[in-house]
Formats: structure tokens, sequence, C-alpha cells
């Protein structure tokens, strides 16, 4: 049987030729969290107070 024999013999073509797909896992969780930073309020504010007293070298607009 010649390789477009097989193709043209699979009843639904699933481009795996016969062989079974391998079983896939559970899903995995994202490795990096996603969304907004929980101490993001707390960082802002020691950036703030970090930055007290420092006048900006232009004017604000």
């Amino acid at each position: 049987m010649t390789p477009l024999e097989r193709l043209l013999a699979e009843e639904l073509p699933t481009g795996t030729f016969g062989a079974s797909r391998p079983a896939q896992g559970p899903p995995r969780a994202p490795q990096h969290p996603t969304g907004p930073d929980p101490q993001a309020a707390e960082h802002r504010a020691e950036l703030e107070a970090a930055l007290v007293g420092i006048s900006a070298p232009y004017p604000a607009s």
C-alpha cells in the first residue's frame, strides 16, 4: 500500500496514519500568575514615600 493509499484509507483523516494520538495529561496551571499584582498598592505607596521631596526635571501637566 502506498502512502497515498494509506492516507485515503483513513475513515476520519486525523493525520496520524492509523496510529493513535498520545494521551494528553491534565491541563497545567500557568507558570506565571496572570492579572494585576496583588501587592501593587503596597509597592506604589513605597515608591511614593521614596519620592517625597524630589522635584521633577520638567513641569507636570
